[in-house]
């Protein structure tokens, strides 16, 4: 492994460690998503920091409130690396309510898009953005009615933040979802395979990641790294977009989640194989993109990362619900 990779590693481990004890009852993959960010951004989690933000969530909200739910821990990492956790959290609830006023549902999925757009629009463009974000959830949902619900509300509001139109975006998502479907029949989950598609699209490098796309696979298959499967489907296109080696990046792969999988908490029994394998990835692309001059595309692959993360999380923890329920 790269020094540079070893060090994101050790730092988020560390991270996990500090954010175990500063929050021992929140959501498991909610905490080493949070600790995971801060890792991406280099830093040390600040548990203080933190602390003050997770309350200042529930100050500013109600006691039902969504934004109290699963991925709080989550929101108040990013509020507490932004420059003004105040006014972005401010920020955050105005889209929010904005979102909602286009009849988006209430949700997770719908907070993590509220502050996407947030985080990364002019205040005076957030009502544009919000309508941009409507159309592109109705056009992907045009092309396929069943497929597109809530988990493609924060893959829908990164869509709007971008240059692409609409209508072009929504139709080249449609191509590419329709070539997954013919080359990864053995994917569970059809969902993954058009948040796949919605990330190759946010990449800028459609073409070039389509052709790259299977090619990949392959290496990565012969190295027994699966990365065709439903919840780790996502993290495919991400490493697609690298210029990097197939084989250079499997070895990093192997490498990091063996480093992790030797870790205290990080054990078969703590986090799943697929969750462990996103989070190696998102730590190995971050390490490849530091690389990179920082341009847009870069910036939402990093965004995707995280979304996908934020997807399977949210998908995990309604389903641990609805079991609990039953």
């Amino acid at each position: 492994m790269n020094p540079e990779l070893v060090k994101r590693l050790d730092l988020f481990v560390g991270n996990v460690k500090g954010i175990k004890k500063s929050f021992p009852w929140q959501e498991p993959m909610a905490k080493r998503l949070a600790a995971l960010v801060y890792a991406l951004d280099a830093r040390e989690l600040d548990a203080a920091a933190l602390a003050k933000c997770h309350r200042m969530i529930k100050e500013q909200t109600g006691i039902f409130s969504t934004f109290r739910g699963n991925l709080s821990v989550y929101l108040a990492a990013m509020l507490a690396l932004s420059d003004d956790p105040q006014e972005r959290l401010g920020d955050t609830l105005s889209v929010y309510h904005m979102l909602k006023g286009e009849k988006f549902r209430t949700s997770d999925y719908l907070i993590a898009a509220a502050y996407e757009i947030a985080s990364q629009a002019k205040r005076e463009d957030f009502a544009q953005v919000v309508r941009r974000t409507r159309a592109f959830f109705e056009g992907m949902r045009a092309n396929n009615r069943w497929l597109v619900c809530a988990d493609d509300y924060i893959y829908s509001a990164m869509l709007a933040l971008s240059g692409l139109d609409v209508d072009e975006g929504c139709e080249m998502i449609s191509k590419i979802y329709a070539y997954l479907k013919s080359n990864f029949p053995f994917t569970l989950s059809r969902n993954c395979q058009m948040h796949l598609a919605q990330i190759m699209v946010l990449g800028e490098k459609t073409q070039q990641c389509v052709d790259n796309l299977i090619h990949l696979n392959r290496v990565l298959r012969s190295h027994k790294i699966r990365l065709d499967r439903s919840m780790v489907l996502p993290s495919l296109g991400i490493l697609s977009m690298l210029n990097a080696n197939p084989d250079t990046l499997a070895g990093d792969i192997i490498a990091a989640v063996d480093f992790l999988r030797a870790q205290k908490g990080f054990g078969r029994l703590s986090i799943s194989q697929a969750e462990i394998t996103m989070q190696a990835v998102s730590l190995i692309s971050n390490s490849e993109l530091s690389k990179t001059a920082l341009s847009t595309a870069v910036t939402n692959i990093i965004i995707a990362q995280q979304t996908a993360m934020m997807v399977a999380i949210i998908t995990a923890s309604t389903a641990a619900t609805s079991a609990a329920a039953v």
